[in-house]
């Protein structure tokens, strides 16, 4: 079997022209662009990568982008908080205990933990669904998943590629969404 691959870049670029069309009849009422602020903290490389493109569709789709670049030692008490509460959950504890058969049972695989490769294709269950959120850069500086795509591809019903999948569509979705806030918050002012 091999799976099928999910183009998002194909999807997107079909969001992305359409929401460039709202974009400039928002414009066109309002006197104004919709905007996006992107804030990144630290300099991540595949995080730069992602923040880059996504500044860069804003402006091809005619959303005025805000950049905040913030240093890496930004407090983020609140987040460490969160994933504290979260590693004292005992479902978390017995998944990351146990990893191998969560995945290999699940017909449904989202993964996003930022290591390139971390879940083998062998532990995927034949015909499944793998959603490959992860983006790093591989030994050979390319760009790869946090799923190791050759062999996952083989067993997957469909999947993900990486880069091309999930990232291009949740930039398309972004804007779209930002679009949107601009609309409803423009009759309050």
């Amino acid at each position: 079997m091999t799976a099928i691959v999910m183009d998002g870049k194909a999807v997107a670029a079909k969001v992305r022209a359409e929401v460039a069309v709202r974009a400039r009849e928002f414009a066109g009422k309002y006197g104004r662009r919709p905007g996006l602020a992107v804030v990144q903290v630290g300099q991540d490389p595949a995080s730069t990568v992602y923040v880059r493109n996504k500044r860069k569709s804003s402006v091809e789709a005619e959303i005025e982008s805000f950049a905040h670049d913030l240093p890496a030692t930004t407090s983020q008490s609140e987040l460490l908080d969160l994933v504290h509460s979260l590693n004292r959950n005992p479902r978390v504890d017995k998944i990351l205990v146990d990893l191998e058969s969560e995945v290999s049972r699940a017909d449904l695989v989202v993964v996003a933990v930022g290591k390139a490769g971390f879940v083998p294709g062998d532990w995927i269950k034949p015909g499944a669904a793998v959603f490959d959120v992860g983006i790093n850069r591989g030994a050979d500086g390319k760009l790869v998943g946090d799923v190791a795509y050759d062999k996952a591809s083989q067993r997957a019903g469909w999947i993900t590629p990486v880069p091309g999948g999930l990232g291009p569509m949740t930039i398309a979705m972004l804007l779209s969404n930002a679009v949107d806030a601009a609309v409803r918050r423009s009759p309050n002012l």
